[in-house]
């Protein structure tokens, strides 16, 4: 199954003021809870995922090789695209000004990070889990996203997808959390600059969230990161 899921609204979700609300007594269903939205904002959506091919590619890819012939393989990268971005505790949304949006759920979402400036503008950046790899495909590109707001806007979007994604931890076989913890650094290893998020708070639980990472379900919503 595909990890983007095509979509053309934005999700249904609630507040946590209206969510606290339909919770203060207990409902016929909490499966017809719509989930709460925790981060809401304009963002520009560049992707390298081999399975969405709704967007054009830029490079050689969009415009074909020297020799002229175009390469149709699915797994360019997408120029950034505009749009509104969505985080509900149900899943990442994007819905673009012209072109297919989608929906991104959380057990895919492997790995999100702060990036800092360097070849590119400061970003988060995302990598998604496709599903079972073959033994063809098995060394293919990885997955990835990155997502461009504001610089103000960075550690608040950051904060609110280790949120969401706590809430869908999982466990290893062995009881251990399956995480992945580290430093997103640009392709030439740019260091941070001490300027760097100079509008933005540093979030409590480090620059670098891996999906996975708390191991509680519902309850981690209470534990640190």
């Amino acid at each position: 199954m595909p990890a983007l899921t095509p979509i053309s609204q934005p999700p249904h979700s609630i507040s946590a003021e209206e969510h606290d609300q339909l919770t203060s007594s207990t409902p016929a269903s909490f499966d017809d809870i719509p989930p709460v939205l925790r981060w809401e904002g304009d963002a520009e959506v560049s992707l390298a995922v081999p399975s969405w091919t709704a967007w054009s590619k830029t490079g050689d890819e969009a415009n074909g090789d020297a020799n002229g012939d175009n390469n149709d393989s699915g797994h360019g990268v997408s120029h950034r695209v505009p749009g509104r971005l969505y985080v509900t505790e149900q899943a990442v949304a994007f819905v673009p000004r012209e072109q297919q949006g989608f929906a991104l759920s959380y057990p895919s979402l492997t790995l999100h990070a702060l990036t800092p400036a360097g070849l590119l503008p400061a970003h988060i950046y995302c990598q998604i889990d496709e599903g079972e790899t073959t033994d063809e495909d098995e060394y293919s590109s990885l997955a990835e996203m990155r997502v461009f707001v504001t610089p103000e806007q960075l550690t608040p979007l950051f904060d609110a997808l280790s949120a969401c994604s706590a809430l869908h931890a999982s466990l290893l076989p062995s009881g251990e959390p399956s995480n992945f913890f580290g430093f997103a650094d640009e392709e030439d290893d740019d260091e941070w600059e001490d300027d760097q998020f100079d509008d933005a708070d540093e979030p409590a639980g480090g620059r670098v969230r891996s999906d996975f990472q708390s191991g509680g379900g519902p309850g981690a919503r209470f534990q640190p990161y």
